[in-house]
């Protein structure tokens, strides 16, 4: 399948993968990396939950009274 995903993606002229894995998930490293891909440490992965989401929308523009 990633054989296929690197092929179809050269065809649409797309130059780069990313994605994520948890740090916990050591056959996923294992096997991402038997692919040839690369960790890369200086990217920091971040995430709303529903709830903060919730609280996001709800607060005021910055700089508004």
């Amino acid at each position: 399948m990633m054989r296929f995903l690197a092929a179809y993606a050269l065809s649409k002229g797309c130059v780069r993968f990313d994605w994520t894995a948890e740090d916990t998930n050591h056959g996923a490293i294992a096997f991402y990396e038997r692919l040839g891909a690369n960790k890369v440490p200086e990217k920091i992965y971040f995430r709303l939950t529903q709830s903060e989401i919730q609280a996001l929308a709800a607060k005021p523009p910055e700089g508004s009274a």
